[in-house]
């Protein structure tokens, strides 16, 4: 009885072994792939600013990929570094926290001079008070 048992044991720490070796993998293969994405971001907003010094006309739509490209990228870093804090492997935590960081800080600075064409503000038109009732007094607004 006592052998089966230390059997499945085994087994099990097999499985789980297995599953622990292929997680490292994962962490790794995406730290590596975000690390990657972030030198292409680079290179494209690189690009962009040399056409921009050069004469063309500033695109828009192609700082704000690079800006939603880096916030993803720090996004997936986080997770890689919850995932990595989970299996206790610290040189990738640290890794991915700095990666997340430095892509954070990129996309920051990305989205300053575009903030109003992220999240345009809001426009308030300003109308007259269809009804004011004042402390007091009594109120004859149409409806009530």
């Amino acid at each position: 009885m006592g052998d089966m048992a230390a059997a499945r044991r085994a087994q099990r720490q097999q499985r789980t072994d297995l599953w622990r070796q292929i997680l490292v993998v994962v962490i790794w293969c995406a730290i590596t792939g975000v690390i990657v994405a972030i030198g292409g971001l680079l290179l494209e907003g690189f690009s962009v600013s040399l056409g921009i010094a050069l004469g063309a006309d500033e695109q828009i739509e192609t700082r704000v990929s690079l800006f939603w490209g880096l916030v993803a990228c720090a996004a997936i870093t986080a997770v890689v570094a919850l995932l990595a804090l989970i299996m206790r492997r610290w040189v990738a935590l640290v890794l991915a926290l700095l990666v997340a960081v430095g892509s954070a800080y990129l996309a920051l600075g990305i989205y300053t001079p575009l903030r109003d064409y992220i999240n345009p503000p809001v426009v308030v038109q300003d109308e007259p008070i269809h009804c004011q009732c004042y402390s007091g007094s009594s109120c004859g607004c149409p409806g009530g």
